[in-house]
């Protein structure tokens, strides 16, 4: 049997086994250090700013469609190259 949840319009989506949650932890320790070096940003800022850092080293300049498409689809290993990718466009002592 299928597993469903009602979305924030009370519509049934199917929300089966998916992805396993054990990829969570990993990936929050290590956008944890990343804002641990940049504290005096706010949440949303460094997420637009680590997503901008990406989107600049592959692709150059987007509209803002495609950028909240990408924010949207992002996989957890494409959000660490993103943080690599700000490391160095942001390097402070």
């Amino acid at each position: 049997m299928k597993d469903y949840a009602e979305d924030y319009l009370g519509r049934l989506k199917y929300v089966g086994p998916g992805r396993s949650k054990d990829r969570i932890p990993p990936f929050l320790e290590k956008f944890g250090e990343l804002w641990y070096e940049y504290p005096d940003m706010r949440f949303g800022q460094l997420v637009e700013n680590v997503l901008s850092a990406f989107i600049q080293k592959k692709r150059g300049t987007i509209d803002k469609i495609t950028f909240n498409a990408l924010l949207w689809n992002l996989e957890e290993d494409e959000w660490e190259e993103a943080m690599k990718a700000f490391r160095e466009m942001f390097k402070h002592d």
